[in-house]
C-alpha cells in the first residue's frame, strides 16, 4: 500500500520525539505496531500516532504540541519533487534548512523552504528568489554553490550544496577564540569570497559567525 500524507507525518513525528530524546526508537517502533494493530482490525478506528503516544505515556500533550509543528514543518519539505528530506538542520527568520536528496543525481544538498507565514507576502518572496539567483551567479570554492529555486504547491525552495561540518559562530561558542593563525586564516578565506561577490556586483550584508 502507497505511503498516505498521514503514514508519512507519522513517521516524521516518531523520528523527531526520538531525536528529541523524548522518548526510545523502540519504544515508538512499539507504539507503530499497535497503530497497525488497531487500523488491521478496524480501519473506522484508525488513531494517529500522535494521540497513541500520549495515551501510551511516550510523551505528555504538552511536548506533543511543541513537537508536532516541528514535524509538520518538515513534512511541508517533503513535498518538493526530485527530492527526499531527511532531516531539519536549522530555521531562522526567513528560512528553514534540510538535509535532503536529489533523487536524479543520487547527492546530498541543504534545501531552504519560505516559512507558510511569508508566502503570502511579496517582499519576502522577492527576497528569497533574489538570494537564490544571486547566488547562482557566483562561482567561489569557498561560497556555496547554488542548485536550484522555485515553488512547490504553496512552498517556494532553495537548493544549494550541502557543506558538512560547523559554523564559526559554533566554534566561538565552544573555544571563545581562534588561534592568531587560523582566524587569519578564515579572514583570508572570507574576505576572498566577498571579493569575488562584489566583482559579480553583490554586497553581503549579513556577514556574521553563524554565517561562515
Amino acid at each position: 500500500m502507497p505511503e498516505t500524507k498521514s503514514s508519512n507525518l507519522d513517521t516524521i513525528l516518531g523520528r523527531v520525539v526520538v531525536e528529541m530524546g523524548l522518548t526510545t526508537a523502540e519504544e515508538v517502533r512499539d507504539c507503530l505496531e499497535l497503530q497497525r494493530q488497531i487500523n488491521a482490525d478496524d480501519e473506522e478506528a484508525a488513531r494517529p500516532l500522535a494521540d497513541l503516544m500520549v495515551e501510551c505515556g511516550l510523551i505528555t500533550k504538552r511536548q506533543l504540541d511543541r513537537v508536532r509543528p516541528l514535524a509538520e514543518e518538515e513534512g511541508h519539505g517533503q513535498q518538493i519533487p526530485g527530492y527526499r528530506v531527511k532531516k531539519k538542520l536549522g530555521a531562522g527568520a526567513m528560512a528553514t534548512v534540510y538535509m535532503a536528496r536529489q533523487l536524479s543525481l543520487d547527492r546530498i544538498v541543504a534545501i531552504k523552504v519560505l516559512p507558510r507565514k511569508h508566502t503570502n507576502n511579496p517582499q519576502f518572496v522577492e527576497r528569497f528568489y533574489a538570494e537564490g539567483k544571486a547566488a547562482a551567479k557566483l562561482n567561489h570554492p569557498n561560497i556555496v554553490q547554488a542548485i536550484d529555486v522555485g515553488q512547490a504547491g504553496e512552498y517556494h525552495y532553495f537548493v544549494m550544496e550541502y557543506v558538512e561540518g560547523h559554523t564559526v559562530g559554533d566554534d566561538i561558542g565552544r573555544l571563545e577564540r581562534y588561534e592568531e593563525p587560523d582566524a587569519l586564516s578564515i579572514v583570508i578565506q572570507v574576505a576572498e569570497a566577498l571579493r569575488h561577490a562584489h566583482g559579480q556586483g553583490f554586497i553581503h550584508r549579513d556577514v556574521k559567525p553563524k554565517n561562515i
